[in-house]
C-alpha cells in the first residue's frame, strides 16, 4: 500500500501524498516510541525523519523500496538523537526518571508511578537486572544488549527472563523477590 501510494505522489498526486505522509507518521511513531520513551523527544524525531523523507523522496533514485528507505532514514534519526544524548550526559549508574521518563507513554499515572518505584526496587536488588530491561525495552537486540553489559547470548536471555519476572511480581505483589 505504501509502495503505491509513493508511486502516485512521486507522480504528482497530492493526495496520495498526504495519505503516504500520514501512514508514515503513524509507522515511524510506533516505531521510534519503542526506542525512545520521552513524547516529546519521539515527536521530534518523527517529524526530523518525515521532514527529511518530504526533501528527498522525489528526487532520490531509490534502489531498495520506499518503506525501507524512509525506515533508514528513520534510524538514522534515531541513532544521531542517542549520540546526541550520549555527548550531553555522562552515563549514570543509577537507574533514574532521566534514563526511563515516565512521560506519556501510558495514560495511567498510577500505573507509571508503579513501574518506576518496581524499576527502582529491581536496581537495587539487582543493577543488571533492571539495565537489561531497560535496554530490551528501548528495542535494542540481543547482540547489542549482550555487547553493552558483556555477557553472552544464553546468559542474557536467562537474566532478561528473570528481570521480567522480577518486574511482573513487583507489580502484583510490591516486592520483586
Amino acid at each position: 500500500m505504501i509502495e503505491s501510494l509513493y508511486e502516485q505522489a512521486r507522480g504528482g498526486d497530492s493526495t496520495a501524498e498526504d495519505e503516504l505522509f500520514e501512514r508514515l507518521s503513524a509507522r515511524f511513531d510506533l516505531l521510534v516510541r519503542r526506542k525512545i520513551w520521552n513524547s516529546q523527544d519521539c515527536e521530534e524525531i518523527v517529524q526530523d525523519a518525515l521532514t527529511a523523507v518530504l526533501q528527498n523522496y522525489k528526487r532520490t533514485a531509490i534502489r531498495v523500496s520506499f518503506s525501507a528507505w524512509a525506515q533508514r532514514i528513520l534510524e538514522n534519526k534515531v541513532t544521531d538523537f542517542y549520540r546526541a544524548q550520549s555527548r550531553r550526559k555522562p552515563e549514570s549508574s543509577e537507574l533514574d526518571e532521566t534514563v526511563v521518563p515516565a512521560s506519556s507513554w501510558s495514560p495511567d499515572p498510577v500505573f507509571r508511578m508503579s513501574l518506576m518505584e518496581c524499576l527502582r526496587k529491581v536496581n537495587a536488588l539487582n543493577r543488571n537486572h533492571a539495565r537489561m530491561l531497560v535496554l530490551s525495552y528501548q528495542g535494542l537486540g540481543i547482540e547489542e544488549i549482550c555487547t553493552r553489559l558483556g555477557i553472552n547470548k544464553s546468559n542474557a536471555y536467562s537474566v532478561l527472563s528473570r528481570a521480567r519476572s522480577m518486574l511482573a511480581r513487583c507489580l502484583e505483589k510490591g516486592e520483586p523477590k
